[in-house]
């Protein structure tokens, strides 16, 4: 009996469905949480900003060691991040690579009674 994997979304990071045999296998609507993330949301998020930054890299034709010298970083650590490898790098670290790229990044915080505020990163 063989298995069939259909990914639907963003590879590793929304549904994975396994069929074997026919029959539909599957975990949670959290496959990072499935995987056994400490914090699925976190590194969704993560994996978000990571595939953000490959798709304008990409739009814009950039070689990886220009992203590396416009964001300060090691060309080593863009060709991580490009592939979804983002263990070791947080959020802001992300988020400000994005802005350095020219891509606006914000964190929109909801408060209680319908106050919103606004943090840019820059």
């Amino acid at each position: 009996m063989t298995a069939r994997i259909k990914k639907i979304g963003i590879p590793g990071v929304d549904h994975e469905i396994t069929e074997i045999g026919g029959v539909v296998v599957g975990g949670s609507d959290n496959f990072l949480a499935d995987r056994g993330h400490k914090n699925p949301a976190e590194m969704r998020a993560k994996i978000l900003l990571a595939d953000n930054i490959r798709l304008l890299i990409g739009d814009r034709g950039w070689q990886q060691t220009e992203v590396a010298e416009i964001a300060g970083v090691a060309q080593a650590d863009v060709s991580r991040i490009v592939r979804g490898l983002v263990r070791g790098y947080s959020v802001w670290k992300l988020a400000k690579i994005l802005n350095d790229l020219g891509a606006g990044t914000e964190i929109v915080v909801h408060m209680p009674g319908g106050r919103t505020e606004e943090i840019a990163i820059a």
